[in-house]
């Protein structure tokens, strides 16, 4: 049985339709909820200002 090339393409794009709607709802409930992004901005300052205290300070080196 052959199927006409058109037909064919409009039955792939429903089922790949269905298939999308069926797993995009699964997908967004098993997520794990993110952090907020002020939570985000906030760990990476303050990761960024350790590095700056662990830095040697600039003041020896302009000095010379």
């Amino acid at each position: 049985m052959n199927l006409d090339p058109s037909l064919a393409r409009v039955i792939h794009a429903e089922r790949a339709a269905q298939w999308l709607a069926e797993a995009e709802i699964p997908r967004l409930l098993d997520r794990p909820p993110r952090r907020p992004i002020r939570q985000s901005i906030g760990r990476s300052m303050v990761r960024i200002g350790a590095r700056l205290a662990a830095e040697p300070p600039l003041d020896v080196a302009r000095s010379r």
